[in-house]
């Protein structure tokens, strides 16, 4: 809808908990300016979050690496072979994206006369802006880009988050169905990766419970989770066509 009412040349998203800096949208209109070819790009993006440079965060990131879930590495913006992705931890200089974050990215009017949101996808959406990039830089290479040459500052509200049962649920479903339609491209490679990023994301969750001494109610998470795998594959062939109501009719209790 927003999309059909627009009248710019460029479309440019934004999450409703990020802050940009004053130069931002020009830093974008002077890209596209200067790159013809480019179809979408992405600013710098910061989380108000700065854990991420305690050792358990560091240790927490090196074991995502080695079961393909979400990590960061240097200035680079890619999906793992299981679906979720690499974002630049820093950002110092522009790269070609494999995949853009839906928190703050732009693109050309035109890109959406062939791509359009998936709108399987509901609510929060999780991995919808994968769905929509990643489908971009399949068909065209190095047509999407990220640069740090103006910040977003990403302040990632609870408030705008769904209540935990359905956040989790959510994630494993929706990544389940992503994956297959994006990701997977019938290559066994790609699918040994998603069952081994599964049984990481279980192992993680489980050990971050333990080594925080986390109280019992939050070992519910763990129920969720497990709940949620049982769904996805029970629902396999479901996902696989794109029917999701299963799932969906569940956002709107």
């Amino acid at each position: 809808m927003g999309v059909n009412n627009s009248t710019g040349d460029a479309i440019l998203f934004l999450d409703d908990d990020t802050l940009l800096e004053s130069t931002v949208l020009s830093t974008i209109n002077a890209f596209f300016a200067d790159h013809s070819k480019a179809m979408g790009v992405q600013v710098n993006i910061i989380s108000s979050d700065t854990s991420h440079n305690s050792l358990l965060n560091r240790m927490e990131n090196v074991l995502n690496k080695l079961f393909l879930l979400t990590s960061f590495e240097p200035n680079k913006l890619s999906v793992h072979r299981s679906g979720l992705s690499i974002f630049p931890r820093p950002l110092t200089t522009v790269i070609v994206a494999q995949r853009l974050s839906g928190c703050c990215s732009c693109y050309r009017r035109e890109v959406f006369t062939e791509f359009l949101f998936d709108e399987n996808l509901k609510r929060w959406a999780f991995m919808e802006d994968i769905d929509f990039s990643y489908r971009i830089h399949s068909k065209y290479q190095n047509s999407l880009y990220a640069v740090p040459y103006a910040t977003v500052f990403h302040k990632g509200t609870p408030q705008a988050r769904l209540p935990p049962k359905s956040r989790i649920s959510m994630s494993i479903i929706y990544w389940f169905y992503v994956f297959f339609k994006d990701i997977f491209q019938a290559s066994v490679v790609n699918l040994i990766a998603f069952l081994w990023s599964l049984c990481g994301n279980l192992v993680i969750a489980i050990s971050e419970l333990i080594v925080k001494r986390a109280p019992k109610q939050n070992w519910l998470s763990i129920i969720y989770l497990l709940k949620a795998y049982a769904s996805g594959l029970v629902n396999l062939r479901r996902i696989l066509a794109g029917r999701l109501e299963f799932f969906n009719k569940t956002l709107r209790a």
